[in-house]
């Protein structure tokens, strides 16, 4: 390039400008027809026609020619236009069109392929041609004919628009005439009664030359009487001496565009009320918690203004904990895609308030933020719940949440054998008291019977009213038959002190008596009703014995009690005779499939019984203190066990040895001493002696049992809770036990991808563990699909029938060979 040459781009632009002819320019980002967009218009595309085309520069096809997008998609030319972008080919063809854009016409395109998914388009107007040889052109005439989008020409005679003088097949398919009946109609006689008015105006604006040509929106009427909105662009067409002699017009079907800008419009509004009645406290956040935008809401005020937190982050404005909750939430909806739900507390107006927070995904880098007060809620639920479950009057259980607590003590059976007792108590001649004093008095006297059993009654035991004069008692873990006898004596004792009755200014004192009924099993397959209705049959039968008195449902107790002492002295002779042993069955880790440990279950090769499991003699052990030299012997032999294992390196990593300790063995201080002992006696490291303690024996005396597990830990050992979700206590204990493990008691496992309500508690439980720093291990897994759904559930350890049976030693130590030695 010499020095002075005009530089070549600003060259290009002058000879762009110059050309003679309309030439506009497009370009596609995409392979998408929509993504067409003018990128650049001539001079002379913008004299030669009444298209403002510099102000289309920048839009879209869409925007441009909305019509083309209502059309067949085959018809389109911008379909050419893309093929010729993305092919590099040129393309020519003649288009009948018009808009709101695009004046009503016949125009002549050529396309030209520019590279990069840009083409130039030659533009003219032909128009003036097709009127003037009254459309004999065949490229015109099938351009106009094969329109996917309706058109005509119009008569129009001293600024009136009279009949069509042609139509194309698009129109008359569209209002339901043929072609011949549409050429003798007239245009009024096809345009619905209110918008004829504008029809004449537009005639009479085109007949006297102030306009050349419109775009308006109307209603015509169908053959069928049918009303249908269309777009219509049209402009006149004037003979050789420039006299208007008709209107071509190109008529759009907008119907579904109305009603989706309808539906938009009412979808928008009832948008807009619905937030407006949200009460919540709506916050636009970023990936990184910063505000981005606070909605006013009444009553948030105080709570979270928009100039404390627009620009900050919520660790600059929440409380720590809280923040890190919202913070987790953000990442999981940005991550997922999915709503998030926390709640949380937090004071606010001088109350500690319970908040919801739903945080929904809105952008790839944002979220919105929806806080709702719900302390109101909760309130309401507690007390909606404490009355579907409990009885107005006395506060206790109702004949509901007795069943329910019996099927779920029912169920525990199945994990551990033992026996459940159900008491049913008829308060004797209380139609007396009712009649005699006043049901006010009667009342009062069903409280205070309430009362009474609830304070003779075990935390772990159930005390239900059932209705009228009717009560039950549930008692859970019954160790010897003679214990339930003890339970009817102690309710017939505690019934029969005085009660001193007040009701305004009415007291009277007086005695109660019931008639007991009294039913016990060990089936758990037992029907809770049916065990109520079997106590219900028993206390009958203790008010014909003469009321103030109770009765077994049948004779069970009896020989219950005379193998209770056949055992008991069979249970010393055991351990003299050395008749116990300890299988153990294999721990596993879900991820790895690995052995981890083996729990050390007890049990006694008995001369005349065979093989007896823990449950048949444990609670008895504890009753007669032998319990303490059993557990010892356990202790011993499952640490010498888990020392050998480890020793001839049966695997390349330690495996641990789980031994289960009840209450009461916890609950004496030499069990420290007896562990160190076993440990340094079997020489195996503590870290591989773990102990399960049930959730009910770590409430037993807290202060006591956080005292000895204080001690234990300090070895080095590991503590499991055992049967977790099964017990009473609260789930503080997991904060201030030192313990390492949770372990899903099987009731919950056996309901797994059956039971929604066991699958949220075995996830909730896993999410709490893991919350807490805790393993989670799951008991009772008998089936191939609960062993999926438990490694999908994030648990980390299992263990039941189908991971490993329980085995002795022997076979343990062969298992973990051939477990090991395949990997």
């Amino acid at each position: 390039m010499a020095p002075g040459d005009p530089d070549p781009n600003t060259l290009m632009s002058l000879v762009f400008e110059a050309l003679p002819f309309p030439v506009v320019v497009w370009r596609a980002d995409t392979d998408r027809v929509e993504d067409f967009r003018i990128v650049a218009a001539n001079r002379a595309a913008n004299d030669s026609s009444a298209v403002d085309w510099d102000a289309l520069v920048g839009k879209t096809v869409g925007k441009v020619f909305p019509n083309f997008l209502e059309g067949v998609p085959g018809e389109r030319f911008i379909d050419v236009g893309l093929r010729c972008a993305l092919e590099e080919t040129e393309a020519r063809g003649e288009q009948a069109y018009g808009d709101e854009n695009i004046p009503a016409g016949f125009y002549r395109y050529i396309l030209t392929p520019l590279g990069d998914r840009m083409l130039a388009q030659i533009i003219e107007d032909i128009t003036a041609r097709a009127v003037h040889t009254h459309v004999t052109d065949e490229q015109l005439r099938h351009a106009f004919h094969d329109s996917p989008v309706g058109m005509s020409v119009v008569s129009l005679r001293d600024g009136e628009v009279g009949r069509f003088v042609d139509v194309n097949e698009a129109l008359c398919r569209r209002l339901g005439y043929s072609r011949d009946e549409m050429l003798a109609l007239d245009v009024v006689e096809i345009t619905h009664p209110e918008d004829r008015a504008h029809d004449r105006l537009i005639a009479e604006q085109l007949g006297s030359g102030s306009s050349g040509g419109f775009h308006y929106q109307k209603r015509h009427l169908r053959r069928d009487g049918t009303e249908t909105w269309s777009s219509i662009t049209g402009s006149v067409l004037r003979d050789e001496h420039g006299a208007p002699i008709a209107v071509m017009t190109h008529i759009a079907d907008i119907d579904q565009r109305l009603r989706t800008q309808h539906e938009l419009a009412e979808s928008e509004a009832r948008h807009r009320a619905l937030l407006q009645a949200v009460p919540d406290l709506i916050l636009r956040l970023s990936a990184e918690g910063e505000f981005l935008d606070v909605r006013r809401t009444p009553g948030y005020e105080r709570f979270l203004t928009v100039s404390e937190a627009i620009g900050k982050k919520i660790t600059e404005v929440l409380p720590a904990s809280v923040a890190e909750l919202g913070m987790q939430a953000i990442a999981a909806a940005l991550e997922t895609g999915e709503l998030q739900r926390i709640e949380y507390d937090l004071e606010f107006l001088g109350a500690i308030h319970h908040f919801e927070n739903r945080v929904v995904p809105d952008r790839s880098d944002e979220v919105i933020c929806v806080i709702r007060d719900i302390t109101d809620l909760k309130r309401i639920e507690e007390a909606l719940r404490e009355q579907a479950l409990t009885d107005p009057l006395t506060g206790l259980a109702n004949r509901s949440l007795f069943i329910d607590h019996t099927a779920q003590a029912l169920r525990r059976l199945r994990r551990e054998a033992g026996t459940v007792a159900v008491l049913f108590l008829d308060l004797d001649r209380f139609k007396l008291v009712n009649d005699g004093f006043g049901h006010p008095l009667g009342d009062e006297l069903l409280k205070a019977v309430g009362q009474a059993l609830r304070a003779i009654m075990r935390p772990t035991d159930t005390v239900a009213r059932l209705g009228g004069d009717e009560f039950a008692v549930l008692i859970e873990d019954v160790g010897d038959p003679s214990d339930v006898i003890d339970v009817a004596e102690r309710i017939r004792e505690a019934i029969s002190r005085p009660f001193v009755l007040r009701h305004s200014r009415v007291e009277h004192t007086t005695r109660a008596s019931a008639s007991i009924g009294l039913v016990t099993t060990g089936d758990p397959d037992a029907d809770p009703n049916e065990l109520l209705s079997h106590a219900d049959a028993a206390m009958y039968r203790a008010k014909d014995r003469g009321r103030d008195q109770w009765a077994f449902y049948n004779d069970e107790m009896r020989s219950t009690a005379v193998r209770r002492l056949l055992l008991e002295e069979a249970l010393k002779k055991g351990l003299e005779n050395d008749e116990f042993a300890i299988d153990y069955q294999p721990v596993v880790e879900l991820g790895s499939g690995r052995i981890v440990s083996g729990e050390a279950l007890l049990r006694w090769d008995h001369p005349d019984l065979g093989r007896l499991r823990a449950a048949d003699f444990v609670d008895l052990a504890e009753d007669t203190g032998l319990i303490v030299p059993i557990g010892r012997w356990v202790i011993d032999n499952a640490c010498l066990a888990a020392a050998r294992w480890n020793a001839d390196r049966l695997a390349t990593h330690a495996i641990s040895v789980s031994v289960n300790i009840s209450a009461r063995q916890l609950g004496r201080p030499e069990i420290v001493d007896t562990v160190r002992e076993a440990l340094e006696g079997a020489g195996c490291t503590p870290t591989n002696l773990c102990l399960e303690i049930t959730e009910t024996a770590l409430m037993d005396e807290p202060e006591v049992v956080e005292e000895r597990l204080r001690e234990l830990t300090s070895l080095g050992i590991v503590v499991s809770v055992d049967d977790f979700g099964t017990g009473y206590s609260s789930l503080s204990y997991l904060k201030r036990f030192p313990v390492h493990a949770l372990k899903i008691d099987r009731s919950f496992v056996d309901g797994l991808g059956t039971e929604s309500h066991d699958t949220a508690i075995v996830e909730a439980t896993t999410n709490l563990g893991h919350i807490l720093d805790l393993a989670v291990v799951a008991e009772g897994v008998e089936t191939a699909e609960q062993l999926v759904l438990l490694r999908s559930l994030g648990c980390d350890y299992g263990q039941g029938h189908h991971i490993g049976m329980p085995q002795p030693l022997p076979e343990f130590r062969r298992l973990i060979g051939l477990r090991h030695r395949s990997r």
